[in-house]
């Protein structure tokens, strides 16, 4: 039994061996381009105009969906004991454009396209979508 064994990996082996793969120079590949996402613009000084907040807890973005008009300014409130993170998702990822937005502190955005800019707490896996209309 355990010839018979041997003998079918030993054949299997040489069919592997045997067949053959166009080399990766000759491969076609097709790139597709994402389309371009654009970034929300994060601002030292609040813009004038209306604005709208969203809490940073541990376990959420309250509320985790936020619709707002063209040029609001979204603040982030971290009310929990510990920095947390809000990283957009651009063409090629996640961007992290606060760094850390310590406990008790705020960040400011101002959406100046339409669209949606999903976001996340990568440590947390918390995530949040800011939907910008007309």
């Amino acid at each position: 039994m355990k010839s018979h064994l041997v003998i079918l990996v030993a054949l299997l082996v040489i069919i592997a061996g045997c067949t053959t793969q166009t080399p990766v120079e000759e491969q076609q590949v097709e790139v597709v381009e994402e389309p371009a996402i654009e970034e929300p613009v994060v601002m030292a000084e609040p813009a004038q105009g209306s604005s709208s907040s969203i809490d940073i807890t541990r376990k959420a973005f309250v509320p985790a969906e936020l619709r707002v008009k063209l040029g609001t300014v979204v603040t982030w409130v971290n009310k929990d004991t510990i920095g947390h993170t809000v990283s957009f998702r651009g063409a090629t990822g996640y961007s992290q454009y606060s760094g850390i937005v310590p406990a008790g502190k705020t960040m400011e955005v101002v959406f100046n396209d339409v669209g949606e800019f999903p976001y996340i707490n990568g440590a947390l896996g918390i995530q949040g979508t800011v939907i910008v209309e007309e």
